[in-house]
């Protein structure tokens, strides 16, 4: 099923398109070993609360969503393209569309929100699926 974001997946729909999500109510799901996200949607970009479990690599990859990630606690090492920077608390990156980037953990993990545009229907389908098939 695609359009219509996450809407009824753990969010509360209001009049005109609107959702209400909170962080318990969405469901989690777990695209990669190590790595657990809550997601809310629209039609056009969602926006992600990922878990990264301490000392995990993600693989190297791209999509063509534009990825914003801001850092809430802990730490990790991105690679955009061929530049790589340790990240902590309070800092920021954008990954442009279609362009290779990957993630590794130190001993403390990470938690962080990311925001796909558009969204990542894949994500939604497998946020779909741990909620029962919603």
């Amino acid at each position: 099923m695609s359009g219509g974001g996450t809407r009824g997946i753990g969010t509360d729909a209001g009049p005109g398109g609107s959702q209400w999500g909170e962080y318990d109510r969405l469901p989690e799901f777990s695209p990669a070993p190590g790595l657990r996200l809550r997601a809310i949607a629209g039609d056009q970009m969602m926006s992600c609360w990922n878990r990264i479990d301490p000392n995990v690599s993600l693989a190297r990859h791209s999509h063509p969503n534009e990825q914003v990630g801001v850092i809430i606690e802990g730490a990790v090492t991105v690679t955009i393209g061929d530049e790589t920077r340790r990240l902590t608390q309070g800092m920021a990156y954008v990954v442009p569309a279609d362009v290779e980037h990957d993630a590794v953990t130190g001993p403390e993990g990470v938690l962080l929100i990311e925001s796909f545009a558009p969204t990542r229907q894949g994500f939604i389908d497998l946020a779909r699926q741990a909620h029962g098939g919603a």
